[in-house]
């Protein structure tokens, strides 16, 4: 099988990962939104990673951005904290009614600037 689509990382240029880092490359999906959060203002855009080969589907994922990326269609990379926080919940047996907890957590990715 030939990932003739999936284009190469520049090796040209050196990049350095740290523990809790990643290198993230793909298509910005949306346009800059912001939020408020308690380090101040944020941006948001959604950033869709290319599909490893014709027969997968690509990946989406949330980028947060003291700036903005860019505007959506225009590709983007670079370096992510990976972070996160809990997602837990409960949900309710539909044959017994027992209320189970669920715990999980939502992956977030911050880009360093």
């Amino acid at each position: 099988m030939s990932n003739a689509n999936v284009k190469p990382i520049d090796s040209s240029k050196a990049i350095t990962v740290s523990v809790n880092q990643g290198f993230v490359s793909g298509r910005l999906k949306s346009k800059p939104q912001t939020m408020q959060t308690k380090d101040g203002r944020r941006y948001v855009q959604l950033l869709v990673t290319p599909a490893p080969d014709a027969y997968s589907m690509p990946s989406i994922v949330e980028l947060r951005s003291v700036s903005s990326l860019g505007q959506e269609g225009d590709d983007w990379s670079g370096l992510v904290r990976i972070g996160g926080y809990p997602n837990d919940y409960e949900i309710t047996d539909k044959q017994t009614g027992e209320i189970k907890q669920v715990r999980s957590a939502r992956i977030s990715l911050e880009v360093v600037e």
